[in-house]
Parts: structure tokens; sequence; C-alpha cells
């Protein structure tokens, strides 16, 4: 997710949940894209480059 306000939000959960449903709710005029990066909990660890390359593509969105 993106949105103006730079947050990146990190849980332990299944997917986003109702997370976007929130966000666009409490965030009515931001920009919200939905093709977010989740990383199961168990995996955090392993994740460096999956989460380097996600955040290069928002970069790349701008």
């Amino acid at each position: 997710m993106i949105f103006r306000e730079r947050q990146l939000s990190l849980f332990a959960g299944s997917g986003f949940s109702r997370n976007i449903g929130t966000l666009k709710e409490m965030l009515p005029d931001a920009d919200i894209v939905e093709d977010g990066l989740h990383v199961p909990m168990g995996s955090v660890s392993e994740a460096d480059e999956e989460v380097a390359d996600w955040i290069r593509g928002l970069e790349a969105l701008q």
C-alpha cells in the first residue's frame, strides 16, 4: 500500500485483512495502492531482498 503519509504497516495476520478498507475510510483523500507486499511472520528474517525489490517498485511509481 502506498499513501501520501508514507506510512508502512506491518502486522502478524493473514493477508491485509480489512486494513485497506480501514485506510480508505480514515484517509479518504489518500492515493492507496492495493498491491501491497505480504510477508508471512515466519518468513520475515529471509525477506530482505523481497522487501527491497518491493520498495524499489514503490519508488518507480513516484
